[in-house]
């Protein structure tokens, strides 16, 4: 191995290192937009609203780390089996959220308040800290993709395996999570956009990252009223 191949190696390394550890404002007119790094190799899990006897999540089938109702809030049990589901939504109820949702080990409230590590958050001097009853990290969109394709959905729940691996959810491209049996929880809608919808297996990986609204292109993640009134009208063929 000459010393011009070894340089070069390390010089890739150096960039690589600095470009996945960086978090940068890039100004665009009166707004800016957060550029974040991409977590690469990371098992997903199964998670959907109202599951049962997922020891993966903390909270109970009815409830989200954020929403105590969130059977309620969703409008029914996101089941994911095919005979529950017509394309991306389920079919025994019209879903008042987005389907497309996710789940990260981090909440940056606990039992007292805020969390002090919240303050470290990229977006965090865009909100009132102070303001103790809302997460800051809850409805955030994230990039989630295979290398064959990419899906989008929405932070609403904490998990798996913990709430408080900030190093990992906010830390570098090489940063792994703590709980060794999962590092993203997936919904059905995502699970089948990704080719794995009831068979994650365990060589599966997906790469993930937070991303700027703004930058969330079209597709069946974007909820809209429109998509709302579509699957009512459907619905009432049944």
């Amino acid at each position: 191995m000459n010393k011009e191949y070894i340089f070069q190696q390390f010089l890739f390394l150096i960039l690589l290192v600095f470009t996945s550890s960086v978090i940068s404002l890039k100004p665009c007119g009166h707004e800016h937009f957060l550029s974040f790094v991409t977590h690469f190799n990371i098992k997903p899990v199964l998670h959907y609203i109202g599951e049962n006897n997922n020891t993966n999540f903390e909270k109970s089938p009815n409830a989200s780390s954020w929403d105590p109702n969130w059977i309620e809030s969703m409008g029914g049990i996101d089941y994911p089996d095919s005979q529950n589901r017509s394309g991306f939504f389920p079919i025994k109820f019209m879903p008042r959220q987005n389907v497309f949702y996710c789940a990260l080990p981090y909440n940056d409230l606990d039992q007292w308040g805020r969390k002090i590590s919240s303050i470290h958050i990229p977006w965090a001097d865009e909100i009132d800290l102070n303001d103790h009853r809302d997460s800051i990290i809850q409805h955030r969109w994230i990039r989630v993709a295979t290398h064959e394709v990419e899906g989008y959905c929405q932070l609403e729940d904490v998990g798996p395996g913990g709430s408080d691996d900030f190093d990992y959810v906010f830390g570098p491209a090489h940063a792994i999570p703590e709980y060794e049996h999962g590092g993203i929880g997936i919904s059905p809608a995502l699970a089948q956009v990704l080719g794995m919808l009831n068979h994650i297996k365990s060589r599966d990986m997906v790469m993930w990252s937070f991303v700027d609204e703004h930058h969330v292109p079209n597709g069946p993640w974007i909820f809209k009223k429109e998509k709302k009134e579509k699957l009512l009208r459907t619905k009432r063929k049944y």
